[in-house]
């Protein structure tokens, strides 16, 4: 077998940031495979290692969740237009009436409008 030092490091480095393995799993491997001493200063490091993948895998989730919430927000308003534009052609009234009837939130109004009026335009075309 060829010892390859690229494959040692990556494999170490792989170890020190792999997410789901916490520091003591870490440093108990870092110590079997590596034969690397566990003093205090190198502990400290592998937990800050360990916090610093962390700090990734938090900041992805966060990313991920208010883009799924602005994506989820963005869905609603749009079917929430085609509702408020059904009940528009069946009572005769306007948006700003049914959206006041509904109790639709006023930061929401804006954009709903103009979805609606985007329908519209569709249909005439």
């Amino acid at each position: 077998m060829i010892y390859d030092d690229k494959y040692d490091l990556m494999e170490l480095l792989h170890i020190l940031f792999k997410a789901k393995m916490t520091a003591t799993e870490k440093k108990c491997q870092l110590e079997k495979n590596y034969g690397i001493m566990m003093t205090k200063k190198t502990e400290w490091e592998v937990e800050g290692m360990c916090n610093l993948s962390q700090i990734h895998v938090d900041t992805g989730l966060k990313r991920g969740l208010a883009e799924g919430r602005k994506e989820g927000l963005t869905e609603g308003l749009a079917i929430l237009s085609k509702v408020i534009d059904n009940i528009m052609k069946k009572t005769n009234q306007t948006a700003d009436e049914v959206m006041e009837m509904l109790d639709i939130d006023e930061s929401h109004r804006p954009e709903i409008t103009q979805l609606i009026n985007a329908q519209v335009t569709k249909t005439e075309i």
